[in-house]
């Protein structure tokens, strides 16, 4: 071997496997027969012992795989704000069944305290919070991102409700209700934005009323937070859409709640189809199909058990000449274009209010004026809701 050629041979090529013995030829063919056989069958030992010992590495793999995915899911971070009561109550129990972990903010610590040791598993934390104000809105979330990580899930229950006719709307009222509906739903999906960046199919979930759909007598200002929250929504649905983001609406009607607890429920059931009030529950249920359904965002969701179809209008006519052109209909009430406030007052929809108003339409026809035929569900509506009642709520 030439002197050239010995750098080669001590390079790090690997050095080949040593060849098998070859087996005397001089044996006979019956030793040769018994030993074919015994290498053949300790073959297929060893290639039996491989494909167990592959088949349980595998199986431990996809063990370990799942076991870290249900971990992923079961310890999902949600948010619930004012999730001491009502709906957001019954979001939380809801989320805690499913494994999230809790962070229920409230403005009273002692009912969200009492809702937290009240949920299923553990690891559920409760804050006092006013999501009207930013500063305890940003110190609350930051907090949270501290102790509890990065949030998956957000849901906006909080809500106030100031029941009156405009002319009768006290401005600070007016204040209170945009601060908490509108901008405390601002502030919090601003501030739990900054943490769901670094979620995968972070989801949220903002509770509207069809009050903001459709409006409704006496709730001028809670219509407007309502539908302003939609339009906030749908925008925010827009901006984070790219971070695999969703932003969502629920639009529930009459469910019972503290906001509904004034409410005859046997004159809500006569305008609502289904014939009754929701639950919390099942609200939750629908919160929980917003959360969990990853390619739903900016949309609205309603869960009113049918009664934006009585809260429409249902027919519109204009009085020509001395002659009143009606529109199907079984029992309409015919109003002004521009009814005065004490007439649409709660002690004029009582005791025989119904035949006050036949007999108002009866002069509006004679002076030939516009005229808008509603549903008595609609009448059903103006009577169940107090204008004077701040505890009232059509929600």
């Amino acid at each position: 071997m030439s002197p050239k050629s010995a750098p080669l041979l001590r390079s790090s090529f690997p050095v080949p496997l040593r060849p098998l013995p070859v087996r005397d030829s001089r044996r006979n063919n019956t030793d040769n027969k018994h030993g074919g056989a015994h290498e053949q069958l300790l073959f297929s030992y060893l290639v039996l012992v491989q494909s167990v010992k592959f088949i349980y590495t595998r199986k431990s793999f996809i063990r370990r795989s799942i076991t870290v995915a249900n971990k992923v899911v079961m310890s999902r971070l949600a948010v619930v704000c004012g999730g001491s009561r009502g709906i957001g109550k019954a979001v939380s129990c809801l989320l805690a069944e499913r494994g999230c972990r809790l962070a229920v903010l409230s403005r009273n610590q002692d009912a969200a305290q009492a809702t937290v040791a009240s949920l299923h598993g553990a690891d559920h934390l409760a804050f006092s919070c006013d999501v009207s104000k930013e500063q305890e809105v940003h110190k609350t979330f930051e907090t949270i991102q501290k102790t509890c990580g990065n949030i998956s899930y957000l849901v906006n229950a909080a809500g106030i409700n100031r029941d009156a006719l405009l002319l009768r709307t006290k401005p600070e009222d007016m204040v209170a209700l945009l601060h908490t509906n509108l901008l405390g739903s601002m502030l919090t999906c601003r501030a739990a934005l900054r943490s769901m960046m670094h979620t995968q199919g972070a989801a949220i979930v903002n509770i509207g009323s069809v009050v903001g759909l459709k409006g409704n007598a006496g709730q001028c200002v809670y219509s407007a937070t309502k539908a302003g929250l939609e339009g906030f929504t749908r925008s925010v649905a827009k901006e984070v859409a790219s971070r695999n983001i969703r932003v969502n609406l629920l639009a529930p009607g009459f469910i019972h709640t503290d906001m509904t607890a004034g409410l005859k429920e046997d004159d809500g059931a006569r305008i609502i189809p289904l014939g009754r009030f929701g639950k919390p529950e099942e609200v939750a249920q629908a919160v929980l199909f917003l959360l969990e359904s990853p390619y739903i965002t900016g949309q609205v969701l309603v869960v009113d058990g049918g009664l934006q179809l009585a809260m429409s209008l249902v027919a519109c006519s204009i009085c020509r000449g001395n002659k009143l052109h009606r529109e199907k209909t079984t029992s309409p009430i015919y109003l002004r274009r521009n009814p005065t406030p004490a007439l649409l007052h709660p002690a004029h929809l009582e005791n025989g209010g119904y035949r006050n108003l036949q007999t108002y339409s009866q002069k509006s026809q004679r002076r030939e004026d516009y005229a808008v035929v509603l549903e008595e569900a609609q009448y059903s509506i103006l009577r169940m809701v107090s204008l004077e009642s701040p505890e009232m709520a059509c929600k």
